[in-house]
């Protein structure tokens, strides 16, 4: 079953070189030539407080499970900031 984001909704990207985390902002979908692909506002790493576009196959919903099994896989961990 595939996946459907909501704008806003709190996503982890993996890469499979290493995850970050951040927001869904929208699909990407005006030609074929974009189909499964994503804009994202990123919260961490060197793409912190920008937007980009990643695969649907790299995406998933943040879970702390799922954080937590990347933070043993990447030796690292990454949360949401509650405080700025």
């Amino acid at each position: 079953m595939e996946t459907k984001f909501s704008p806003g909704q709190r996503i982890i990207w993996n890469s499979g070189f290493g995850y970050e985390i951040g927001y869904f902002v929208k699909e990407i979908n005006d030609s074929s030539m974009f189909d499964g692909l994503l804009r994202v506002k990123f919260e961490s790493g060197l793409c912190f407080d920008k937007e980009g576009i990643v695969l649907k196959s790299e995406l998933n919903p943040y879970t702390e499970t799922l954080v937590s099994e990347l933070a043993k896989k990447y030796g690292y961990e990454k949360t949401f900031s509650e405080t700025f």
